[in-house]
């Protein structure tokens, strides 16, 4: 398929607007930008795509046998939050060069794609739910360490007695990614278990509550009471916090913060963008085996990258 100047005006034009609307929304993704081509070749510089971390695209970056790796190179941007230089090309041997991504061009036409990849990543949102001495202190440490905070009180309206209420609430604060959406329940029993059920049914990546050990016992057995299984409470945090005998409001919002920082760090978000990038490495195989078969009957001008 090639793409007329009028054609690429057009879609630069859309996919910016549609970059910039993103951006505002709270929804992570990656933008990936030709900026350099080698004949034959589909793609020109200043075609954009934009990849969300599920692997699905808007815009048009080259043809099939480009469109794969770069929609993998793309997922692993998001995950690791780190920009990435992608060269897809029939000669990968040798060292890359520095900050270049070397991917095969695995159809039989050849050509050579420079890509630009950049990922979008809205702050991560700390959702806490009181007023309490610790609440504030969380807030503040939350918001020193660069979180969306948005707070869950009553004193601002928003307590309320069902789970319903707190979800509809929760609504219009904005939109929250369940990925990097942490949630910490501190109203000293006002709302807690409301607000720990709404952010498990949401299936933000954290959802912790302050109390004791008896007090979090009982959360518990409310929740599989609502219907909630053991499998749908691993982001339940009971009795939040690593444990550093903290006791001052300060040192407990600082155990919580250390707590969801250390899980922010670990491997598991790297381990859903593999098991997306598996999928996509599948379909780069598809991609390539139709490609390189439809190349062997088109003419040697054809290009598919």
């Amino acid at each position: 398929m090639e793409h007329g100047a009028d054609s690429l005006t057009f879609e630069r034009a859309e996919v910016l607007r549609r970059t910039g609307e993103l951006a505002g929304s709270g929804v992570p993704f990656a933008l990936a930008t030709v900026v350099r081509i080698e004949t034959p070749s589909s793609a020109r510089p200043g075609h954009r795509a934009i990849v969300y971390r599920d692997g699905s695209m808007e815009g048009w970056i080259g043809g099939g046998c480009a469109t794969p790796t770069v929609r993998r190179e793309s997922i692993l941007a998001i995950a690791t939050g780190t920009p990435r230089f992608v060269r897809i090309t029939p000669d990968t041997r040798g060292p890359a060069p520095d900050g270049v991504v070397l991917a095969p061009m695995s159809c039989s036409s050849g050509g050579t794609v420079d890509v630009w990849i950049e990922p979008f990543l809205p702050a991560p949102a700390l959702l806490v739910g009181g007023s309490s001495p610790v609440a504030a202190a969380l807030s503040e440490l939350g918001t020193a360490l660069g979180f969306r905070v948005v707070s869950y009180a009553e004193a601002h309206g928003d307590a309320c007695g069902s789970v319903e209420c707190v979800v509809s609430g929760l609504q219009k604060k904005g939109h929250f990614d369940p990925q990097e959406t942490w949630l910490v329940a501190v109203s000293h029993g006002d709302f807690d278990d409301e607000f720990i059920e709404a952010g498990l049914r949401a299936g933000f990546r954290y959802v912790g509550l302050i109390a004791s050990e008896k007090r979090s016992a009982v959360t518990r057995v409310r929740l599989h009471q609502h219907g909630l299984r053991d499998d749908a409470l691993t982001a339940f945090h009971p009795s939040a916090g690593l444990r550093i005998g903290a006791k001052t409001p300060q040192e407990i919002a600082l155990a919580v913060m250390a707590e969801i920082v250390a899980l922010r760090r670990t491997a598991a978000t790297l381990d859903e963008a593999a098991s997306i990038v598996r999928g996509a490495e599948a379909e780069e195989e598809a991609e390539a085996s139709s490609c390189c078969h439809h190349s062997e009957s088109a003419s040697p001008a054809h290009s598919a990258n």
